[in-house]
């Protein structure tokens, strides 16, 4: 992103969260910039007319071009958060992918702006523009600091796997993770935490949390419920990890949703 501290956001087009299965999968001539933030779920191909394949996977922050042309594969469907916008001294930028140490503090960014812009409150474009520039501001400090090189990070791409798939699973373990990845434990921890900003546990227990408070919103599931299918088999240890990331106890969300 050289030169993208230039950048002077004239108008957003659109905030949107992109929910798992919609949007579509054949653009032409985009109309705009766009900046996404992908879940931790989300795996996407992007087959653009020039030959350049972008691959985005979970948690990804990626840039889609003003002017290009692309289809959508999703690998493996997830949500993602979506700001088109036209921009004046923003330098010619191929599309590109970037994995921010933690992307909590943008991720609420994005959802604040997505949902001001839902609601059509008069803050929204303003909400919006500060989400592009805090991202911005993220990835020039991670350049800053030094990205995690692309032969490393592939290292990961076993551990990625399984965790998306496995991770409400209360018997997985780092180990089996490290293994899967064919280097020691503590190497494989070492460099997730250089790409993720947090512990193997950490993300795992975040997923989990994440989950759990998606089944009480459905209205569906007791909390206990909640608790042994995302991957808790201690309903102590569940309540004081959804408590630490959501404020309140499984209980106090449920009632309030």
């Amino acid at each position: 992103m050289k030169d993208w501290e230039k950048m002077i956001v004239t108008d957003i087009a659109i905030a949107v969260h992109v929910e798992k299965g919609t949007g579509k999968a054949v653009h032409t001539d985009r109309p705009t910039h766009g900046l996404v933030l992908g879940d931790e779920e989300g795996h996407k191909r992007y087959r653009f007319s020039d030959g350049t394949v972008l691959e985005t996977r979970p948690g990804a922050l990626f840039y889609l071009p003003k002017g290009s042309s692309y289809q959508v594969e999703n690998v493996c469907s997830g949500d993602c958060y979506a700001i088109n916008f036209q921009a004046e001294n923003l330098p010619k930028t191929a599309p590109f992918a970037t994995y921010l140490r933690d992307t909590d503090p943008l991720e609420k960014h994005f959802r604040t702006a997505c949902r001001a812009w839902k609601e059509q409150r008069p803050e929204a474009a303003l909400l919006a523009r500060h989400c592009l520039y805090e991202a911005v501001l993220g990835v020039l400090r991670a350049e800053a600091r030094g990205y995690l090189s692309s032969d490393r990070a592939a290292l990961l791409i076993p551990a990625e796997g399984i965790l998306q798939k496995r991770y409400t699973d209360p018997d997985l373990q780092v180990r089996e993770l490290a293994a899967a990845c064919g280097i020691s434990e503590v190497y494989f921890r070492r460099l997730f935490r250089e790409k993720y900003g947090v512990s193997p546990h950490e993300q795992l227990a975040r997923r989990r949390v994440t989950y759990a408070a998606q089944l009480l919103e459905s209205g569906q599931f007791s909390v206990e419920e909640a608790a042994l299918l995302s991957g808790f088999s201690e309903p102590c240890h569940f309540s004081r990890e959804f408590r630490r990331r959501m404020g309140r106890s499984p209980a106090q969300y449920k009632k309030e949703r």
